[in-house]
Formats: C-alpha cells, sequence, structure tokens
C-alpha cells in the first residue's frame, strides 16, 4: 500500500471515530433532567375480511397519536398523548375515537448514548362518536427502545397494551377495547 493511500486511510478512521464521539456525546444529553420530546406515531390499516373464500366488505384504519413530555428529572419524563384520533371507515358507516392521555415514562440511558431502552404508563379519557358518544377511563402501557437515528431525532419501536372503556350510561359492566399493538414513530429532542 502507497503511504499516501494508508495516510488517506488512517485521517478517514480517525474523522469517523472522531465523529461517532461527537456524535454519542450529542446524544447524551437525551433523557436528562429538562430535555424536551416532540413527537407520535402514526398508522394506516385496510382490511378485507374473509370467511369460508369468499371476501367481506373492506374498511381501514387510520390512526394519530402525537405526543409531548418532559424530563422532570434524568431518565423520568412526564408529558401527554393531547390527542390521539382513530379513524374506522367502512360498509358506508364512519366511527371516530378520541384519546387524551397522559403518561409517565422511563427512558434508561445506555453507555453507547445512542439507545434508550423505555417503560410507560399510560392513563386518561376516551370518546368515542358513530351517531352517538359514549366515553370513559383508559389506561395503557408500553415498553420499547428509542434509537437516535439523527441529530435531536429518535426512532421509537414499541409493543403497546390499553384498556379503553367506552360503557354506555348505566350500564354494570364494562363495555370497550382491549387492544395490543406493535408500533413505530418518530420525535425530536432538544
Amino acid at each position: 500500500m502507497r503511504p499516501r493511500t494508508a495516510f488517506s486511510i488512517a485521517l478517514l478512521s480517525m474523522m469517523l471515530l472522531l465523529s461517532a464521539e461527537a456524535w454519542s456525546q450529542a446524544h447524551e444529553r437525551f433523557a436528562m433532567q429538562g430535555a424536551v420530546e416532540i413527537g407520535g406515531t402514526i398508522s394506516f390499516q385496510q382490511i378485507t375480511p374473509v370467511s369460508n373464500g369468499k371476501t367481506g366488505s373492506s374498511w381501514s384504519y387510520l390512526n394519530l397519536a402525537p405526543s409531548f413530555g418532559i424530563f422532570v428529572i434524568d431518565g423520568l419524563e412526564l408529558g401527554i398523548d393531547p390527542i390521539g384520533v382513530s379513524t374506522v371507515s367502512g360498509s358506508g358507516s364512519t366511527l371516530t375515537q378520541l384519546n387524551f392521555m397522559g403518561f409517565l415514562s422511563y427512558n434508561q440511558t445506555t453507555p453507547s448514548g445512542v439507545i434508550f431502552p423505555f417503560i410507560e404508563g399510560q392513563a386518561g379519557y376516551t370518546a368515542q362518536t358513530s351517531g352517538s358518544t359514549i366515553s370513559g377511563f383508559s389506561w395503557a402501557g408500553r415498553a420499547g427502545v428509542k434509537v437516535a437515528v439523527v441529530k435531536g431525532g429518535l426512532l421509537t419501536l414499541g409493543a403497546m397494551y390499553s384498556q379503553i372503556t367506552l360503557s354506555p350510561e348505566g350500564a354494570k359492566e364494562r363495555y370497550g377495547q382491549n387492544i395490543f399493538s406493535i408500533a413505530t414513530g418518530f420525535t425530536v429532542w432538544f
């Protein structure tokens, strides 16, 4: 190998190592007291049921869920999902569900400063309209990992269990939904 090529490779390697260290140091501030996180998730599904080899009427599902959080101490985030909106439409009808949830989340820092495992508890209010409105208390638990993909930006991968209560007035038993979901989202922090 020629000396010039060896020098170029050594210089490039050193620059990459230094930039990786700077990248890691830039992300070490995430999950620290005072950091603010803004983001959310979006998902869309088109579902066509099949029974005994015949397709039924298709319906679609759209979900938008923004979130806002602030780290009150290192690792502990307090926030809101101000208005999660889910719309299901098909067979000539539409159902809309609105969620307002508060959350408490613990975000673990790691030596790499790039990966942040988290666990989160949510509680709030849900209302559903489809001609009439029903509403109730809802709660959820979520766990996953946040991965720094750009400076100040995190890709969130997680699994969540939600219990949505939508009991009509005077109901003696619970009505609603139990939902398990796997989702991804993107957040920015500063």
